[in-house]
């Protein structure tokens, strides 16, 4: 559904599907309200000024160039994006978002004369029925480098304080700025607030965070640290009682040390996205089904790895114009060579998406539908591609010299021995040693074990029909006789002429 803006003086209200909406105030491209599911999202205190005057108490302001005050620098708190008033660019057709801009022209002089820098701030807003994402663009406009924070300072919407609580943060270090910046690790699961709380989460390199009770997940992209606010009772900055109704979380930058060079853009990127309790439920049921499944393959000899995998991505300059490279009158062999202002810049990342929980569940769900796929077709005597393989250690029993033996099952052994107690996961090394015992793999009319799948009761391939010629063959055999053998366009193929096709 196209995004629907409805500008008005001071503001601009977008409408998305699911009557979902987004209020942006021009003064500070501040969001001060976001409804999904026909809820407010967003907490605005009473005392919140609208009219320009000053930054608003609530929303989602934006800080840049700075969080906070910062000693020796001029700015005043969290700088003056969230003080200036943004212009409005309206919605772009092409990928249906809002776009608001600032530069360093816009900027009130009492500010820009205290930050002497040229600038291009772009933010981007995208509406679904259940998402708000956020996304700033920074572009050096200046002739030298600059160093700056900016941050998304988001004040979530509770109905109590008291049945909210964090997850996504355990294990990660932080900075208690309660405790005038004593370092700790995060200890808990289920971070809950019951006294003021003011934590800055370092380089958490989880992307996402979920705020149980308002049920809200965050996902964030180039925005490593964290923080968590709630002033509580006494404080001057929220009216009394309204610490109950708010949650602050913050994607930010880290330190002031960022620097971007001249020419260059940096973009970040927070997604919220409302789940209600059910839904989340739902998943969680999911996930323990799957978690479960995995448990049992894993005393039947379940052996995998997590092999990490990279990715390399290059960022231009956003004011390059990849249409002016080649302009339409000239031919392909005319074409001059023309070249970018600066070189971009380079992300490598390094992941291992096998320790994705989505990842798990996913996979763990495709093994247990080939799993079902086995058991209905055995239960109706159906001929279908099951897949198996033999123990390695009847592998090694039958094609090792006896002198190999020993060493070979010991190999293995060690391996399953190694295995983590909940993924069953070992190291790539490990695996690579333990898997050159492993025995090719079968493929039967009739049920099969899958030794190092940990399956002890038949497996079929159901999961890509496109491209697996013999999951589509096991599509057709069941949806055969789930039609009852009455459809003439998935009539049953005989055992005989399903073993011709798998030979």
């Amino acid at each position: 559904m196209p995004l629907r803006a409805q500008e008005e003086k001071d503001k601009v209200i977008l409408h998305g599907p699911a009557d979902a909406s987004v209020t942006v105030h021009l003064h500070g491209c501040t969001i001060t309200s976001w409804i999904a599911d026909e809820r407010e999202r967003l907490f605005l205190s009473e005392d919140a000024v609208l009219d320009g005057s000053k930054s608003i108490r609530g929303g989602i302001p934006l800080v840049f160039p700075i969080f906070g005050t910062v000693q020796g620098n001029p700015l005043p708190q969290h700088g003056f994006a969230r003080s200036s008033t943004w212009k409005w660019c309206g919605v772009d057709k092409g990928t249906n978002d809002a776009r608001f801009d600032l530069t360093n022209d816009q900027v009130p002089e009492d500010f820009s004369r205290l930050w002497q820098k040229k600038f291009h701030l772009t933010c981007h807003i995208t509406l679904g029925a259940k998402e708000l994402t956020t996304r700033l663009v920074i572009r050096n406009t200046d002739t030298t480098r600059f160093e700056f924070q900016t941050l998304f300072h988001t004040y979530f919407s509770v109905t109590d304080i008291a049945k909210v609580a964090v997850l996504g943060l355990k294990d990660f270090e932080f900075t208690d700025k309660v405790v005038k910046g004593a370092k700790s690790k995060e200890t808990r699961e289920r971070i809950t607030i019951d006294q003021e709380v003011d934590r800055v989460y370092e380089s958490v390199n989880t992307s996402r965070l979920y705020l149980e009770g308002p049920g809200i997940e965050i996902y964030r992209a180039n925005l490593p640290d964290v923080v968590l606010w709630n002033p509580w009772k006494e404080n001057k900055i929220l009216r009394p009682n309204e610490y109950k109704e708010m949650i602050h979380t913050t994607n930010r930058h880290p330190s002031l040390a960022r620097y971007l060079e001249k020419g260059l853009a940096l973009r970040n990127q927070a997604m919220h996205k409302a789940i209600d309790k059910k839904e989340r439920e739902d998943l969680l049921a999911l996930q323990t089904s799957a978690r479960s499944h995995s448990q049992m393959r894993l005393r039947n000899g379940l052996l995998q790895s997590a092999f990490g995998d990279t990715d390399l991505r290059l960022f231009w300059p956003d004011n390059i114009n990849n249409n002016a490279l080649v302009t339409t009158s000239q031919t392909v062999t005319a074409r001059k060579p023309v070249y970018p202002p600066a070189f971009p810049s380079i992300r490598l990342k390094s992941y291992s998406p096998d320790l994705s929980p989505s990842h798990i569940l996913v996979s763990e769900s495709m093994v247990i539908a080939g799993r079902v796929a086995a058991m209905y077709s055995k239960s109706r005597k159906l001929p279908v591609p099951y897949r198996g393989q033999i123990s390695m250690f009847d592998h090694i029993r039958e094609h090792y010299h006896p002198s190999a033996q020993d060493s070979a099952v010991a190999t293995v052994q060690t391996a399953l021995a190694s295995r983590d107690p909940t993924s069953g996961l070992i190291s790539p090394i490990e695996y690579e040693a333990a898997t050159s015992y492993m025995p090719p793999a079968n493929i039967s009319t009739s049920p099969l074990s899958q030794f190092s799948m940990g399956i002890p009761d038949g497996y079929v391939k159901v999961t890509s029909p496109l491209r697996r010629y013999l999951d589509l063959l096991a599509h057709i055999q069941i949806k055969s006789v789930l039609l009852g053998g009455r459809n003439s366009f998935y009539p049953t193929i005989p055992s005989k002429d399903v073993e011709t096709i798998i030979v």
